[in-house]
């Protein structure tokens, strides 16, 4: 009987997971790309050219890009963030005179809130940003209001330390408006095309250079390491790293990032992708402290390796989720910015601030080729504000940060004659999360209207197009 009762405890004990595993299942898209072979990062690349030098001291650029969530979202409460009006309202629904106020979320994670071209483009209603609670009603969101809700230092304190001690930069806007995929392929390419939409890029775009060919061609080593399956990743469109060996061993599971960092020839580019990981991307309805503390976890396993003097982590969003921010990008539709979302800029030498220059992922793609005195990679990153202003060179360097956080990093494969920078023990590190907390129930609130009442159905404003006619394919990425 007792054994019965163990193999009962046992089964129900694995449904979580199962349950998790399902959901992060349904929100990849269907038609799967092509995979990486199974062999071990950079296995395929011989050297063959000598690679330039950095003309800074940073030899290394870790880019962490996390999932869907504005600047407002995140950093609306950090004292001296530009744009925040602490009394700002939106109209609960269409062609409604009540409105909801900025408020702070009381929970750790929200509904998924609509994000394609379709809704954003509504949302920023001609550049007045004042439309993303109505349009999330109209779509039907659970919480539509949490559109204009805001995260603080209690829910992830690992940011605003970093906020705090290092830079923020406060006008970083995506590349695209719109959603994840597009986004992701202009943060390698600096280029959509009109592509707007989640899914395969068009094939007009397949042979569109990337910041990781280019590198690839200049003999500097790189990786993109992401979490879950490979399937419908952003670099597996770009034909010229399909037909490469050496770029397919480059596009590696996230395993076999901190051997990376052990490496003996550690690369240049780090590009970490946890879309795919629902548990620590913070893609809504993630739990953002636990995506935080993960992310934490990493930039400890960076500041704990041998090239942590000589790195720059850059964390950023890849898009703003369907999340109000007061700010409008600074080229407006067809060909503009998408919307404001955090950069977070972490090296010994950046002073701490917060920073004001637009910038948008063209300007990292600008400031590693002026690193390793590449040519541009083409002219939309030649126009772009540099990230010269998180730099200070002059100053006396100072350690990457180490905070407190309930993930580690173990490394399971060390190059031999590897020490620990300290000549010590090395440091337990691990690429599976330790999680110490649940993914918290979703909140349902209703709105706390002021002005004309309760919100009533929605309906078109007076004199505009009827935005819930523009429908479109909900992607949950």
């Amino acid at each position: 009987m007792s054994a019965m009762l163990r193999g009962r405890r046992e089964a129900l004990a694995i449904v979580p997971g199962i349950a998790l595993a399902v959901v992060v299942l349904l929100l990849m898209p269907v038609l799967p790309r092509a995979a990486p072979p199974p062999s071990g990062w950079g296995s395929s690349c011989p050297s063959s050219v000598a690679p330039p030098a950095a003309r800074s001291p940073i030899q290394h650029v870790v880019w962490i890009v996390k999932e869907n969530h504005a600047l407002e979202n995140y950093f609306g409460a950090f004292p001296g963030v530009r744009g925040y009006p602490p009394n700002a309202s939106l109209p609960v629904a269409f062609g409604s005179n009540a409105t909801v106020r900025s408020f702070p979320l009381p929970g750790y994670n929200t509904p998924d809130l609509p994000h394609d071209r379709a809704s954003e483009l509504v949302d920023l209603d001609g550049g007045r940003n004042d439309l993303f609670v109505a349009e999330a009603r109209a779509d039907h969101a659970l919480a539509p209001e949490d559109a204009v809700g805001y995260y603080t230092s209690s829910q992830i304190p690992a940011y605003y330390q970093y906020a705090r001690t290092f830079a923020l930069g406060d006008h970083y806007f995506t590349g695209v408006l719109g959603p994840t995929d597009p986004n992701r392929f202009f943060d390698l390419t600096a280029a959509s095309g009109n592509w707007t939409e989640d899914g395969h890029a068009p094939a007009a775009l397949s042979d569109t250079p990337s910041v990781l060919g280019q590198l690839e061609s200049a003999g500097l080593p790189w990786a993109y390491d992401y979490a879950g399956s490979p399937a419908n990743l952003t670099p597996f469109d770009l034909s010229g790293l399909t037909s490469s060996s050496c770029a397919l061993s480059r596009l590696v599971p996230m395993s076999d990032l901190t051997s990376e960092l052990y490496s003996p020839d550690p690369p240049a580019l780090l590009m970490v992708d946890p879309s795919h990981d629902l548990t620590i991307s913070e893609h809504p309805p993630g739990n953002v402290s636990l995506g935080a503390s993960w992310t934490a976890g990493l930039v400890n396993a960076i500041a704990a390796s041998p090239i942590a003097a000589s790195t720059v982590v850059l964390i950023s969003w890849d898009e703003a989720g369907g999340f109000w921010d007061p700010v409008a990008p600074p080229d407006l539709p067809p060909t503009g910015d998408g919307f404001r979302v955090p950069l977070l800029v972490l090296s010994p030498w950046t002073p701490p601030g917060i920073v004001q220059s637009v910038v948008d992922p063209a300007s990292v793609l600008k400031w590693i080729d002026a690193n390793w005195g590449l040519p541009y990679l083409n002219a939309r990153v030649a126009q772009a504000h540099p990230l010269d202003p998180f730099f200070d060179f002059g100053m006396t360097p100072r350690p990457l940060p180490q905070v407190s956080t309930n993930y580690s990093f173990n490394r399971t494969a060390l190059p031999a004659g590897t020490l620990a920078p300290t000549g010590g023990p090395l440091p337990k590190l691990s690429s599976a999360p330790q999680l110490a907390v649940s993914v918290e129930p979703l909140p349902f609130r209703a709105p706390a209207v002021r002005g004309g009442g309760s919100a009533g159905p929605p309906v078109p404003a007076t004199g505009s197009e009827d935005r819930r006619n523009v429908r479109k394919s909900h992607s949950p990425r």
